[in-house]
């Protein structure tokens, strides 16, 4: 019950984060990735993500299979570090297909727990999208709706199987790192304590509340936001 309750409170902790976005308009982060499309694929395309800058020993591999209109997508992915490297908001890593409109689509939380960090993550998910390219992003909490610049891992428009494979490079919108918090200053922001003994969805309900609440969820959306603090009490209650 505790993770199912800290669930709903996520989920309407990233609707109100994201209506919050627009009500900031915040200074998004532009950048481009090549986008595959994999129905021209002949069985599995090979997936290779490759580290960024922010970390450089972070590596994927996988496949993307077209299968009756969906793409199925299987990928592991090592050296991921703790994502509070990134920033003191960031507890865990999302899956993102971008499409060939620069709509970013979460496809899959990749755990970062404590317990987690040094291990190997298996994403197993499925994309509705012809067209795509895919980067991993460390975020505060699984059920954003929009990725933020901390990207770590990018499959280059060149990774798959041997044949000719269309690509197009797209531009797409990030939120620029400390965005939530103001670089960690914002008033009424404490660090998640992810070494407590709680399951690790309430560590992020918990944190998702209180970026919301910094985003001024109480005043523009107080029924969801009550709705959310009552969830994430059941959480409490039950873990």
């Amino acid at each position: 019950m505790s993770k199912a309750s800290a669930l709903i409170a996520l989920f309407l902790m990233g609707r109100l984060l994201l209506a919050q976005q627009d009500k900031a308009a915040p200074s998004e982060v532009s950048r481009t990735l090549r986008a595959v499309d994999y129905r021209q694929q002949e069985g599995a395309a090979h997936l290779v993500f490759e580290g960024t800058p922010l970390m450089k020993q972070a590596h994927g591999e996988g496949k993307a299979e077209n299968a009756r209109g969906l793409v199925q997508i299987r990928a592991e992915f090592t050296g991921l570090g703790a994502p509070r490297e990134l920033g003191p908001e960031y507890l865990t890593y999302v899956l993102w297909a971008v499409s060939r409109d620069g709509r970013p689509l979460n496809l899959a939380e990749i755990p970062a727990g404590p317990a987690r960090q040094g291990a190997k993550s298996v994403v197993n998910t499925v994309c509705n999208l012809p067209v795509f390219g895919m980067i991993v992003t460390a975020e505060p909490d699984s059920a954003v709706t929009q990725p933020s610049d901390a990207v770590v891992l990018e499959v280059p428009g060149d990774a798959g199987n041997a044949g000719p494979f269309e690509t197009a490079e797209v531009t797409y919108q990030l939120l620029p790192r400390g965005f939530y918090t103001m670089q960690g200053k914002a008033a009424g922001f404490t660090a998640p304590d992810v070494s407590r003994n709680a399951p690790f969805e309430v560590v992020e309900a918990e944190n998702a509340i209180q970026l919301a609440a910094i985003a001024g969820a109480e005043k523009y959306s107080a029924d969801t936001f009550d709705k959310a603090k009552q969830a994430l009490v059941q959480a409490l209650n039950a873990s």
